[in-house]
């Protein structure tokens, strides 16, 4: 019997709810970059970490880039 590698049945479920109506937020406010969402993230992920700020960006190197 194959092992899958990844399967987040389960917890997929436990989150569905939480996320459909989250990404029905979004996707209605029209609101994809900044606002008020981002903004709960940022605090949100800087609570989590124990940190003053947090600043969601786009991917990885967007910070560290030189213009």
């Amino acid at each position: 019997m194959p092992v899958p590698l990844l399967d987040l049945t389960r917890q997929y479920q436990a989150l569905r709810q939480e996320m459909m109506t989250t990404l029905d937020r979004v996707a209605s406010s029209q609101r994809f970059i900044l606002g008020p969402e981002v903004e709960a993230f940022e605090a949100e992920a800087a609570a989590a970490l124990q940190v003053p700020h947090a600043v969601g960006v786009s991917s990885a190197p967007t910070p560290c880039s030189s213009p």
